[in-house]
């Protein structure tokens, strides 16, 4: 509803028995083992690696204790499940999502500080830049926002969104939306200046980035459209901190939007076929 959600138990409410658990064991695994690799052997940058570590094994902990109160309480006010991903059953659907959270990721790089913000000299992040562009890529590119979508997004929005909602009637006001939309983003942003350091304005830029993909979050009622986004966004910061380094047939930028516009042209002729 237009004034906050409406949690209806068949539409919005996904039980572990409605997520689909494959592909969420093999994210969280695959998640597992490259942070748990890489403490194990890469020393500079073992602390980083033990926070994504324990990220992924708080998100584990909050989702099991979610599960278990919605065993109690007999009724979940989720507005959407906690931890896993939901079951691909529309594919359509999934394509949307994906290539909203794509969009926003690549569009934030481009007035969300971008390079800038990359390129800072953090203590955590300068261990980062001295590894292989392999390396750099899968674990700054790809791991680092897995992790985190995971905890913040994946698992932490919904319980928060889950505290503000009226156990009575099975909604959700649109204060306690924006509520837990604003106090996410805000937790994930402090997390991140005392993580990485930085300026005000980066922990400005992360905050606002927080906002764009809890919104994303809550409109596909699914975390996988915030961490296609926040992939995209640090995917592309990398590819470009790497551009002068590597010698790439394509520029990086215009590789980025040739694959958006291939989705996107893919997705059209989907809906156009429905």
């Amino acid at each position: 509803m237009l004034g906050g959600i409406n949690v209806d138990p068949d539409n919005y409410t996904r039980e572990a028995s409605e997520t689909s658990w494959l592909p969420t064991v093999i994210f969280v695994a695959l998640l597992f083992t490259i942070w748990g690799a890489t403490l194990v052997n890469i020393p500079d940058v073992a602390n980083i690696a033990a926070v994504n570590m324990f990220m992924v094994v708080g998100a584990l902990c909050l989702a099991i204790a979610a599960y278990i109160s919605s065993a109690i309480c007999g009724k979940a006010v989720f507005p959407f499940g906690v931890f896993g991903f939901p079951k691909l059953d529309n594919v359509t659907y999934l394509v949307l999502s994906i290539f909203a959270g794509a969009s926003a990721g690549y569009l934030y790089t481009l007035i969300g500080g971008g390079i800038a913000s990359f390129t800072q000299t953090f203590d955590v992040v300068n261990p980062f830049l001295a590894l292989p562009p392999l390396f750099l890529f899968l674990l700054y590119g790809i791991a680092a926002p897995g992790a985190e979508e995971v905890l913040f997004r994946a698992t932490v929005l919904p319980i928060m969104l889950r505290i503000g909602a009226n156990f009575k009637n099975q909604t959700i006001s649109l204060m306690g939306v924006v509520a837990a939309v604003a106090l996410n983003a805000f937790f994930w942003s402090v997390v991140h200046y005392y993580t990485f350091g930085g300026s005000l304005s980066f922990i400005l830029t992360a905050f606002v980035f927080g906002l764009v993909v809890c919104v994303l979050t809550v409109a596909f009622k699914s975390a996988v459209p915030a961490i296609t986004a926040h992939i995209v966004y640090n995917s592309k910061l990398v590819l470009d901190y790497l551009s002068p380094t590597i010698n790439f047939s394509i520029n990086p930028s215009l590789l980025t939007l040739l694959i958006m516009f291939t989705v996107g042209g893919f997705l059209i002729f989907i809906l156009m076929k429905r």
